[in-house]
């Protein structure tokens, strides 16, 4: 079986190949893509990363030396280094001062709390004085209310003494007005013929 017209399948398959131009920007690519990585390889490796932190020296000389100490300072002189053999009570290093006022600066900072401890002291006695001010204030009204309390007790019981007095006597007039009622029929009569007879 001969195949008809090889031109047609030529031309067919010209069609569905890849350009050229399209085929060697895909050759360059991807050997670029492959060759990058190898160089890489050989060149100094150096890498970037942004990060917190501290950075020491290497060097003490060049390295900040925490010391604690009772006085702010600058190291101004080491007398030994790292790694030296030091014995007890040898100096290690000559702190200076920032600030050549700092004795007369801690004198007025004294001063100054001294001042407001006095202060605060007279304060603290003020408000000790203005406590016991209160209280005596608080006891004395205290004391006088107690006072009017007691005096109108006995008011009260002075009143009921003097009601029960009152009533006392209002029975008694009550007891005798009845009685002189009673006995004013009996009484009536004699007065009556004691009067007639001294007309005569």
């Amino acid at each position: 079986m001969a195949l008809p017209n090889n031109t047609f399948f030529a031309d067919t398959l010209n069609l569905a190949k890849t350009p050229a131009h399209v085929s060697k920007y895909i050759k360059v690519i991807g050997f670029t893509f492959f060759l990058i990585p190898f160089i890489a390889l050989f060149l100094p490796w150096q890498q970037n990363v942004t990060a917190m932190g501290k950075v020491t020296a290497f060097a003490p000389s060049e390295r900040v030396q925490s010391i604690d100490a009772p006085l702010n300072g600058v190291i101004s002189k080491w007398y030994v280094q790292e790694g030296s053999k030091v014995n007890k009570g040898d100096p290690l290093l000559e702190i200076s001062d920032i600030d050549p006022m700092f004795k007369e600066r801690l004198q007025a900072q004294r001063d100054n709390l001294r001042t407001k401890l006095s202060a605060k002291e007279s304060e603290l006695q003020s408000y000790e004085l203005q406590q016991r001010n209160l209280v005596s204030s608080r006891d004395a009204k205290i004391s006088a209310a107690q006072y009017k309390l007691d005096v109108a007790k006995q008011k009260i019981l002075s009143s009921a003494e003097t009601l029960s007095a009152t009533q006392a006597t209002v029975d008694a007039a009550e007891f005798q007005i009845n009685r002189l009622k009673r006995l004013y029929p009996v009484l009536a009569t004699p007065v009556s013929e004691c009067r007639g007879n001294d007309m005569f």
